[in-house]
């Protein structure tokens, strides 16, 4: 991974979390434009600069959420990120599978967000989704790479 696309989106992520304090946005928006406005940081920097890699150098097992339009890529041999060690779903099976969880997750990424929201999940109905079942006082960050 390039290193200075790590420092780039941890610094993205820093000035979110920042503007969300200092803006105090929540009180005036929906759940799901909160999350889509405020909560989300987008980056596509192009194939092969590191957005799988970030994901599985940065994911916590127990803490974060991980859709990806594919398994591949989180399966290769001497990963750091096992698919059943940590909280994955493929994009296709993502709502119906995860109905029984309780969403306690503090990021939320998706790989290969550009495909996944073209070809299968809605983006308002992701955030829909999500914040129906949000069980947690400190809001998520999504992070849709690629």
């Amino acid at each position: 991974m390039n290193d200075d696309f790590e420092t780039a989106l941890d610094l993205l992520i820093k000035w979110n979390e920042e503007n969300r304090k200092r803006m105090e946005m929540k009180r005036h928006l929906n759940p799901v434009s909160y999350y889509k406005e405020m909560c989300t940081v987008k980056v596509n920097a192009g194939r092969g600069i590191g957005h799988t890699t970030y994901i599985k150098n940065k994911a916590h097992p127990k803490k974060d959420l991980i859709i990806a339009p594919t398994n591949y890529a989180f399966r290769e041999p001497n990963t750091l990120i096992s698919t059943s060690t940590y909280n994955f779903y493929l994009a296709n099976q993502f709502m119906f599978h995860s109905q029984g969880i309780e969403f306690k997750f503090e990021r939320i990424y998706v790989d290969q967000a550009e495909k996944v929201f073209l070809q299968y999940i809605d983006l308002f109905d992701f955030y829909s989704y999500i914040a129906a079942r949000i069980r947690t006082t400190k809001d998520p960050l999504f992070i849709f790479l690629g």
